[in-house]
């Protein structure tokens, strides 16, 4: 009668397509990781790390808690790259693909770096 949904998908059964050409079938593209949503996390975790890692290999002074590197700088030793706009934007968008890859990063080492330059 169309009030029923028989198959508890969330759709009553009277407005289901009747064809299957109609719905899409996710196995036949290229990135469902073999219907399995494990693969497809690990792919995408890997992938920002990578990311995070390419900044860090960018501009090495930008690894780190940041905090050590501060407080050398403010007691006057000279630190190369440690106040520079590359660093910052290393840093910046190293801890943003860090955090999507779901590492376990500090926040306020780096927030004290990144308002020091």
């Amino acid at each position: 009668d169309g009030y029923l949904d028989a198959d508890q998908d969330g759709v009553p059964d009277s407005e289901q397509a009747g064809d299957a050409a109609e719905q899409a079938d996710i196995s036949t593209y290229w990135f469902n990781f073999g219907n399995s949503p494990f693969l497809a996390f690990l792919f995408y975790q890997t992938i920002f790390a990578l990311a995070a890692s390419l900044f860090v290999y960018v501009e090495p002074v930008s690894g780190g808690s940041g905090i050590p590197e501060v407080k050398c700088f403010l007691n006057g030793i000279d630190l190369p790259r440690i106040v520079r706009l590359k660093t910052l934007v290393c840093k910046v968008v190293g801890v943003t693909f860090s955090v999507a890859a779901g590492l376990p990063v500090g926040k306020e080492g780096p927030m004290v770096h990144s308002g020091s330059v």
